[in-house]
Order: C-alpha cells, then sequence, then structure tokens
C-alpha cells in the first residue's frame, strides 16, 4: 500500500488523521484470462503474514487466521497483530470496492480504509477510540400486533 498523508477534514473529533492509499488487488482478485473479469484467487493466505503502511515510515504486518471466499468475485481475510491479544484485522476485496480494519485495544487506535479495486485509490482514517462518544441506540420499533 502506498500513501499520502493528508490533514484531516472532518468534525468528528476522533479521527485523528487520514490520508489516501493504494492498494495493488491483482494477488487477491486477478483479472481471469477467460473473461476479463475479476476472480478470488485461490491461493492460501491462512498464516501467511501481510505488511500494511497506511502512513509513512508506519509499517504495520499482521498474520491472516482465516479466510473466505463469499463468491467467486470476492475474498475476505480475518487476522490479528503478532504479539497483541486482542488486536484484530479484517479485510474484503471483491471488483468494485475494498475494505481494511485494523483496531489495536491497546493503543486504543483505529483504522478504517476504504477504496476503489479497479484503480486501487482509497483513503484511510485513524480513528482514537478514546474519543469516540458510546452509541446511541434508538428505541426498537416493535410492528403492531393487529
Amino acid at each position: 500500500m502506498q500513501r499520502t498523508q493528508q490533514p484531516v477534514q472532518t468534525e468528528e473529533s476522533y479521527i485523528t488523521r487520514s490520508g489516501a492509499v493504494q492498494l495493488d488487488a491483482n494477488a487477491l482478485l486477478p483479472v481471469s484470462s477467460i473473461n476479463g473479469q475479476r476472480i478470488a484467487s485461490q491461493s492460501v493466505y491462512t498464516e501467511q503474514l501481510i505488511s500494511l503502511e497506511f502512513f509513512s515510515g508506519e509499517e504495520t504486518t499482521v498474520i491472516v487466521s482465516s479466510e473466505s471466499r463469499p463468491t467467486p468475485e470476492s475474498i475476505s481475510l480475518i487476522g490479528r497483530l503478532p504479539n497483541r491479544k486482542f488486536a484484530s484485522f479484517s479485510m474484503v476485496v471483491d471488483p468494485i470496492h475494498y475494505m481494511i480494519s485494523l483496531q489495536n485495544p491497546e493503543s486504543d487506535t483505529l483504522f478504517r480504509v476504504v477504496g476503489d479495486t479497479e484503480s486501487g485509490a482509497g483513503q484511510v482514517f485513524e480513528i482514537d477510540l478514546k474519543q469516540m462518544t458510546d452509541v446511541q441506540h434508538l428505541p426498537p420499533l416493535v410492528p403492531p400486533t393487529d
């Protein structure tokens, strides 16, 4: 992933910084030579290491613990940070979009990435979990009984 840091342009106080990233999805979703469409790679990613660099000079390595292919055109990877008990990683890639989430409760940090698979262009947000407010739920909607 290549990245360029940008100033945060949001009113959300819990987003500490944001930036542009670039994902090359060809290893995960190569283009089929038969029909020209992207299909999920059949490579095994479980127990593989993936390096991520959301911001310049800050490389993170994750270990993939499980993988799935919900459709022939999509792949989902779940993982963890080495030596971190509760840190979690998830990545979902389909022919249109990709999403990455990396959370480390020990540092109260969450990275969220969303992007366009074809171009690889995406946006990363670093979130300070201590600054997030509690989720407020609306009262449940109960259907009428008549």
